[in-house]
């Protein structure tokens, strides 16, 4: 009979333990709050939703042209080397390298960049970058070998802030838009898939577009065609991008 007592009180006193934590903590109504919304509620990411955004839009079209930038002389660049500077297939491929060579120091270079965390900074960089490129694509169409030499150096240091900075600047635009954190992920590797599509479709567009201009116009025209386009689109970067006005547009997008 003490036994079944004693049991009763500890499971009264364990019931009211229960009961009080329960006031302090109800954490099935908070379960509920969350299972219970509507899925019409939640924006959902996509691509097409990401690419009405013009600075979605736009920072995707720079890492095409900035990519063209190397793309377009590769198939075009090694039979100007030999028919119009007579150079054999050692100084050839020694000059392709160039932009390898100086691109991987700079890549882990650009790390210790003062730009701290600060993203307008960081997209100035990145925008500096984009303006600058169009120098190194005009010495290589130039008619002396070392202006070619230099600008392909050049080709392999101005370029290298879009190809590390403009991916971390897209995904914080994405998350702008989507500020939910269930759906972080999602809209990170949207952006990535983004942002590699269009660096892919860089080199559609240099293999096929240097060539036939090539044969149109010649290969010093072919540079400064290419050079023009590209501060074009460092024009519309600052623009959709840079200004205080991509703010205002960035917010109308977030509520569509």
């Amino acid at each position: 009979i003490q036994f079944a007592d004693d049991l009763e009180s500890r499971l009264e006193n364990k019931g009211r333990l229960v009961n009080h934590c329960n006031e302090r903590q109800p954490l099935l109504p908070m379960a509920t709050d969350v299972t219970t919304t509507t899925p019409s509620t939640i924006l959902r990411p996509t691509i097409t939703h990401l690419l009405k955004h013009p600075r979605i839009l736009v920072s995707a079209l720079c890492i095409t042209w900035i990519n063209v930038s190397w793309t377009f002389v590769e198939p075009i660049l090694a039979k100007r080397l030999d028919s119009f500077f007579h150079l054999g297939k050692k100084e050839i491929g020694v000059i392709f390298s160039l932009s390898n060579v100086v691109y991987i120091p700079a890549a882990f270079l650009l790390q210790f960049a003062f730009v701290g965390v600060n993203m307008r900074k960081r997209r100035f960089i990145v925008l500096l970058s984009i303006a600058i490129t169009p120098v190194a694509v005009l010495l290589i169409g130039s008619g002396s070998i070392h202006c070619l030499i230099f600008g392909m150096l050049l080709l392999g240091l101005f370029p290298s802030p879009v190809w590390i900075m403009l991916l971390p600047s897209m995904q914080e635009d994405s998350l702008a838009i989507y500020p939910d954190t269930r759906h972080r992920r999602v809209a990170n590797d949207l952006t990535a898939g983004i942002y590699n599509s269009f660096m892919i479709l860089g080199q559609v567009v240099g293999y096929v577009f240097g060539p036939a201009l090539n044969v149109t116009v010649g290969f010093g025209n072919t540079t400064w065609i290419v050079s023009g386009l590209i501060l074009m689109q460092a024009i519309s970067y600052y623009y959709f991008v840079l200004s205080n006005a991509s703010d205002a547009r960035l917010k109308s997008v977030r509520k569509a």
